[in-house]
């Protein structure tokens, strides 16, 4: 991978690169002159939270933002070729408005990871979470973005899309949230009995997500997305 020296004198075309543990909070700089030619990018473990710049990278595929400052207010540029979005252990807490700005900036998303923010209550990561909270989200997901083949480090199914859609549409209609009646289903959930909360939470319980690398990615090939 080419320092930001070696960039800067970079003649040939730069498809992949990667700019971790800097202090960065904004989008480098110093790739201007490469944004058109870079189709991976990663930006992990940075402090970023203004994605200004990050227009110019018109040809981008995938993206890596895990461990930065991303929140509810973060503006995403309009990407059009963005697949692969990774944004483990930021602070998103409002799921459905945060997936309404993605859609609208990346809409041939097929690979999204929120693992470690409050809006992803993943039961893995933290046992305060039921299993029946995750699957919720995940369906609320599935649905809110069509395009979408990987949720975290899972397959969707159609069965979650389903499901997303019943919960929504309920939710539009008579401002509650309906039991996710034939979730048993659907195999990417598995019932908690001990649980009688029946609504979407939509994960405002705080935990941490641990790893240098994205968590998602170790789990998908790239002839799947």
């Amino acid at each position: 991978m080419a320092s930001k020296t070696e960039l800067a004198n970079f003649s040939d075309p730069v498809k992949n690169y990667s700019y971790t543990d800097n202090e960065a909070d904004t989008v480098p700089t110093f790739l201007e002159r490469h944004a058109t030619e870079i189709e991976h990018l990663n930006l992990s473990h940075n402090k970023i939270r203004n994605l200004s710049g990050l227009e110019m990278f018109k040809n981008l595929e995938e993206l890596n933002l895990d461990n930065n400052q991303i929140d509810d207010s973060t503006e995403f540029p309009t990407l059009l070729p963005l697949k692969t979005l990774t944004l483990n252990n930021n602070h998103i807490s409002e799921l459905e408005e945060f997936l309404e700005k993605l859609l609208a900036a990346f809409p041939r998303l097929t690979y999204v990871s929120l693992l470690g923010n409050e809006a992803c209550p993943s039961d893995v990561l933290n046992p305060k979470c039921t299993k029946e909270l995750y699957h919720q989200y995940r369906c609320i997901v599935a649905y809110k973005i069509p395009t979408l083949k990987f949720l975290d480090f899972k397959n969707v199914t159609d069965i979650e899309r389903a499901v997303g859609y019943r919960i929504c549409v309920h939710q539009v209609k008579t401002g509650d949230t309906p039991a996710t009646e034939g979730h048993d289903t659907d195999p990417t959930y598995a019932s908690d009995s001990n649980s009688s909360n029946r609504k979407v939470l939509l994960g405002r319980l705080r935990y941490t997500y641990v790893g240098k690398n994205s968590e998602g990615n170790r789990f998908i090939r790239n002839n799947d997305l």
